[in-house]
């Protein structure tokens, strides 16, 4: 589980994939993908540049007991004069909206009184506010031979997890998707280039334009991102990037850093902005999105300032799948 953590992390998200000078950072997460791959086992508030983000989108997200239908949590908020904006039924949660536009001090008394009173009814479970989050700072099978990227003697975290033992048990299995839940994915990199990619198959075989597995996402090929809500692929901050490289940047090709994961086959999700935030609602969508697709591992190196629940039903829900969730702890 994410905990929360008042650290920055700014010193280290713009760091060159190539120089991994801050392995230490991601010691637990390589352990547990490593333990793992050898097991085989909303409201849009998104400020403009240079703008600071706000603490919150504007929406409640609202934990709803398993036999609440979408007509009888539209029925709830509109008794407290909100609308409905998403319905997570496998997480128990809905997020919600004022469905009439307020002042600023009107609206955050507008939201005190509707949180209350959905609190006190049977069918809810607990009500918060969509908090932002915020990117956390922070020998081989075939041969037994060392992979030639010229960093590895650097990434002296491979060397304290044992990497090279278990590579020699598996390099990863591309079946094996890992979602990445971050800023985005620059596959320009020079040591990102044809990293393999999960794709949508019904998207890539359907028709442009048009919604063909019926998500709610169009032309979803290769994952989604929910900051500009399109399909694009980009990085604009560059942490995505830079946690992928970790995870799966192509090893043994003469460039960069070797990679934990070497040949697992990567989702990316992007929920952070330019500046390396989102919201708890963007997570949400995201992990419902990694479980629907089939993603077998979740990767948050992120942080909440706050102690949510929305997050913990999510989390919750796609361990119980067999799901494997790797999250940042605090730098």
């Amino acid at each position: 589980m994410m905990q929360t953590s008042t650290s920055s992390s700014s010193a280290i998200l713009h760091t060159p994939l190539s120089r991994p000078r801050f392995n230490r950072v991601w010691g637990g997460l390589l352990v547990a993908l490593l333990l793992f791959l050898a097991a085989r086992g909303a409201v849009q508030a998104i400020a403009a540049p240079g703008e600071e983000m706000p603490a919150h989108s504007g929406l409640l997200l609202v934990g709803l007991s398993p036999d609440v239908s979408p007509a009888r949590a539209d029925a709830l908020f509109a008794e407290q004069g909100l609308t409905r904006v998403r319905h997570w039924p496998e997480f128990g949660l809905a997020a919600a909206r004022l469905a009439e536009p307020v002042g600023a001090r009107e609206q955050e008394q507008a939201w005190n009184r509707a949180a209350s009173a959905l609190a006190r009814h049977t069918a809810v479970r607990y009500v918060e506010q969509d908090w932002a989050i915020e990117a956390a700072a922070g020998g081989e099978a075939t041969g037994h031979r060392s992979p030639n990227d010229p960093f590895l003697t650097d990434q002296w975290a491979l060397a304290r997890i044992n990497a090279a033992t278990g590579w020699e048990a598996t390099l990863g299995d591309p079946n094996l998707v890992i979602a990445l839940i971050d800023s985005g994915l620059d596959l320009t990199h020079e040591d990102l280039a044809g990293m393999p990619i999960w794709r949508n198959a019904v998207e890539a075989a359907g028709l442009p334009g048009e919604d063909d597995d019926g998500n709610g996402y169009v032309d979803d090929f290769a994952g989604w991102e929910w900051v500009e809500k399109d399909n694009a692929r980009e990085d604009p901050y560059g942490h995505g990037t830079h946690v992928g490289g970790i995870l799966a940047a192509r090893t043994d090709n003469g460039v960069g850093i070797a990679s934990v994961g070497r040949t697992l086959t990567v989702m990316p999700l992007r929920v952070l902005d330019e500046r390396g935030t989102g919201f708890i609602s963007y997570l949400v969508d995201a992990l419902a999105y990694a479980r629907r697709k089939g993603a077998r591992i979740v990767n948050l190196s992120l942080v909440l300032r706050i102690d949510s629940l929305a997050v913990h039903d999510s989390v919750r829900a796609f361990v119980q799948d067999g799901g494997l969730v790797v999250a940042a702890t605090g730098n």
